[in-house]
Formats: C-alpha cells, structure tokens, sequence
C-alpha cells in the first residue's frame, strides 16, 4: 500500500504546455478515460479477476496519460453545462480509481480502500477533488437532483 499523506495524481509540469483552449475540458476527460481502460485491459488478466498494476505503473503510455492529466489544473470547469460536467466527472472518476489503484496498489481492507477513495486527487480547474469528493458530491448529488426533478414535475 502507499502512502498515508493526501497525493495529487495529475501534478502540473511547469515545462508542460496545457493548452486547453483548442481541447474541450469534455473531451480531456473522456480521452483519458478511454486510455486509462486500453491500458486496464492490457494488464488484465485472462480471467479478468486480477490486474497487473505494477506492469500498468511502467508502461511508457500510463507516463503519458499521467502528462495528460496536468491539463485538468488549468482546464475552466465554470463553462460547463451541467450535463457536460456530469459527463465530466463520470469519466474521471473512472479514470482517477484506476490512477488511485496503480500508485497505490489494490486495497486489501476497507481501510486502506478509504484512504485511497479520500487520499488521492485530481486537481480540476484549480480545486482538488478526491474519489470521495467525485463521488459524493458531485454524482450522488446531481443523482438526487434528477430524481428531485422527475419528483416535481409529476
């Protein structure tokens, strides 16, 4: 298991060029979704009950999506329609339990899976957000809105 300290997965290379602006933050977020699964499913076992997160961890392409992920920092989330930020953060909540589970490696309690859900973040638009945060604060609650809308309008 890793670290117990709070980890930023995506730090920003001062050297990187993060131009967003040609770039939709919507599609960032489903590209590096449909990379980090190309890169799962080549670790995962025939079987698919195991992953090899160590030989994931050394694949030049995981360095490439982590360079990628450095655009999230400066990315302006404020412009978003609500749907597209949903499609936002479903992608990467995918993305960042996956990125979470190579730097960390697989959680053998519920402990260790706690820290892991609230330990590791992407920074978006200049604010950290965990698995936790994703999560419960974001998807649960628009969850909640859409019912709360389907619930008022009957």
């Amino acid at each position: 298991m890793g670290s117990s300290h709070s980890l930023v997965l995506n730090s920003l290379d001062q050297s990187l060029e993060c131009d967003t602006e040609q770039q939709s933050l919507v599609q960032i977020g489903y590209t590096l979704h449909k990379t980090i699964l190309k890169l799962y499913t080549k670790y995962l076992s025939n079987d698919g009950k195991t992953v090899d997160y160590l030989g994931l961890k050394e694949d030049p392409n995981f360095s490439e999506y982590v360079k990628e992920t450095a655009k999230l920092q400066t990315a302006k989330i404020q412009s978003l329609t609500r749907n597209e930020r949903l499609a936002l953060f479903i992608n990467l909540y995918n993305s960042l339990q996956i990125h979470a589970l190579i730097i960390n490696g697989e959680p053998k309690t519920w402990s260790e899976r706690g820290k892991i859900w609230n330990k590791n973040y992407y920074v978006i638009s200049g604010r950290s957000y965990s698995l936790n945060d994703i999560e419960h604060g974001i998807l649960f609650q628009s969850f909640l809105d859409f019912f709360g809308e389907i619930h008022v309008s009957n």
